[in-house]
């Protein structure tokens, strides 16, 4: 019986899969190689696609390029009695006019067409088995320029109905490679101007001395570790090769705090911002202001006080900019509109900025803590006074005569003129002062650092008219260095010193504890410094900034710098200490023209 059992065991366990569970994982293994299937079929079409967009942009692109390499004539020229291919789809003829249009969703036009040996014509090229059809398309646009339209469609297997890759651009020179007139234009016959100008951006940090990512010792509730006040900054770019570009932006006096809760205020900026590109930009003009400007103070606090900073109040910012720039985009650095073209038709591109300056103080403060008998007591450490006069910059293409813009002989003329121009007014700075309360060494009766009258202007020109590019700054600072004297010096644009600084003020509070404050450190002036290529400049641009771009820049950037590290001794023991670095900012200006070659 025994022996039975195991046999009947051993028959059930060689007995295998039967039909069914065979089938069954036929099935299954059928579904998912069906599945896998689809899933290679479908990667299959995406990357098919892919490559036959690739290709259709590559194709419009040489489209482009090739109009850019002809003569700007055959380009340009509507030839009479001419008619656009049959195949031209998107030509239209209406009331007499040749027109190409089209209602695609990225592409919505209605321009009027010239027909010539380029334009209206297309041409189909075969890739991959896929045939490409491309459509050239020349039209009119504003002031006497030409747009530049290449299509490309095609259908293949794979895309489901017909696919569009379009490409725009824009070609200007009305008296062909012989003129050095306006960019943009054909390739043979670019000129290139860039233009920028404005200020570096100013402000004061204060920080750990030692370690500036460390908190600050006896400020450091919440891991407070930086406090910055920003100066009012704006400033105006220009760029134009082919196509043209401008750009402005205004800023307005801020203050922030990085703790555990991280805080700020002020800091609005305005922007301006146009491309004469038909394919990337639909605004030619723009003016923004800045909004929402507050001045709330900002504050680190710990065992040995408090330390603040605090915007000024009342300081606003406009910035415009525009492809064809009209005086109420094109703002001087003196105020007034700027002519950037002969008429109102053929005006040039430009971008301005202007700032108008707070007109209360922004201010660095300490509040000591109330243990020491202080806690009524404010203690000045810097201020910057507000002013009346607003800062100003300027980055245009010019064509037309102005007051004081590209003068030299006859003027900008018709080959145009590269120009930057800024200028600013800073109010008065101090550091330590007033000493109400306060007693410092003899004879330090204005302070720590004053700085006063600081004014100062930037200009470079380059092309038809240029001058030698000029720099003014005017002003005064005195400095109470570590020999216990003024160390005074008149701030024109040449004008540098260096003067180290080591002084103590001593306070009394009420209940008899004495605060001294320790300051040492450096302050330093730099002179503005002019860079001029050694292009040719006879005046025949002809033959000028045609082989090698002239240049022309002048950067008084971070004009007077502060670095000082400052310590808090209540009754001669340290219970605090801090660094200021402020740099105070300044004014640069950099414009390029290289000429068009004589083709």
């Amino acid at each position: 019986m025994r022996r039975g059992t195991q046999q009947r065991h051993g028959d059930h366990a060689d007995a295998g899969f039967s039909l069914v569970e065979v089938i069954l994982a036929m099935v299954i293994i059928a579904g998912v190689l069906a599945l896998m299937l689809g899933i290679v079929v479908s990667s299959l079409t995406t990357v098919a696609q892919a490559r036959q967009r690739q290709t259709a942009t590559a194709l419009a692109t040489q489209g482009i390029e090739l109009l850019r390499a002809l003569p700007y004539d055959t380009v340009t020229l509507n030839h009479a009695g001419d008619t656009p291919d049959a195949t031209a789809t998107y030509a239209v003829f209406e009331s007499g006019v040749y027109h190409l249009r089209t209602t695609l969703p990225s592409l919505n036009l209605d321009e009027q067409l010239m027909v010539n040996d380029v334009s209206g014509r297309t041409k189909d090229i075969t890739v991959d088995e896929v045939t490409y059809r491309v459509h050239t398309y020349v039209t009119l646009a504003a002031n006497d320029a030409f747009n530049l339209t290449v299509l490309v469609t095609y259908t293949s297997t794979v895309s489901h109905g017909q696919r569009i890759t379009a490409q725009r651009s824009v070609t200007f020179s009305p008296a062909g490679c012989l003129s050095t007139a306006q960019n943009p234009f054909a390739a043979p016959c670019q000129a290139y101007f860039t233009a920028t100008a404005g200020q570096t951006l100013g402000g004061i940090t204060v920080t750990n001395p030692d370690d500036g990512t460390a908190p600050i010792l006896g400020f450091d509730n919440a891991g407070g570790t930086t406090l910055e006040l920003g100066l009012a900054s704006n400033g105006a770019t220009l760029f134009v090769e082919q196509t043209a570009s401008a750009n402005s932006n205004a800023m307005t006096s801020g203050a922030a705090q990085d703790s555990a809760t991280p805080g700020s205020s002020g800091g609005i900026t305005s922007i301006a911002d146009v491309d004469s590109d038909p394919s990337s930009a639909p605004n030619q003009a723009l003016i923004t202001t800045t909004t929402g400007q507050t001045s709330a103070a900002q504050s680190l606090t710990g065992s040995a006080g408090t330390l603040t900073v605090k915007p000024g109040t009342g300081d606003s910012g406009r910035s415009a900019a525009a492809i064809y720039a009209a005086g109420t985009h094109c703002i001087g650095a003196n105020g007034a509109g700027l002519n950037t073209g002969p008429d109102s038709t053929h005006l040039r591109p430009c971008a301005s900025s202007q700032v108008t300056a707070p007109t209360s103080a922004a201010t660095l403060n300490y509040l000591p803590n109330s243990p020491g008998g202080f806690s009524s007591m404010t203690l000045p450490i810097l201020s910057v006074a507000g002013t009346s006069t607003p800062a100003r910059a300027v980055a245009a293409q010019l064509a037309a005569a102005n007051l004081d813009a590209c003068t030299a002989g006859s003027g900008p003329g018709s080959v145009g003129c590269a120009y930057g121009a800024a200028t600013r007014t800073l109010g008065e700075v101090r550091v330590g002062y007033p000493l109400t309360g306060g007693v410092g060494p003899v004879g330090m009766n204005n302070g720590l650092v004053r700085l006063s009258g600081l004014s100062e202007q930037v200009r470079a020109e380059e092309g038809q008219g240029a001058r030698v590019p000029s720099y003014t700054r005017t002003g005064h600072i005195s400095v109470w260095t570590s020999a216990n004297t003024y160390a005074d010096l008149d701030l024109s644009a040449g004008a540098s010193g260096s003067w180290p600084v080591d002084a103590q003020i001593l306070y009394t509070s009420p209940a008899g504890k004495q605060l001294t404050l320790h300051y040492t450190g450096t302050v330093i002036v730099s002179p503005a410094q002019q860079v001029r290529t050694p292009a040719t400049r006879t005046g025949d641009l002809n033959l000028d900034c045609q082989d090698q771009a002239c240049v022309s820049q002048y950067n008084g950037g971070s004009a007077v710098v502060l670095s000082l590290s400052v310590s808090v001794l209540e009754n001669g023991t340290e219970i605090g200490r801090f660094g200021i670095a402020a740099n105070l900012g300044g004014l640069t200006s950099q414009v390029t023209f290289k000429a068009a070659a004589d083709a």
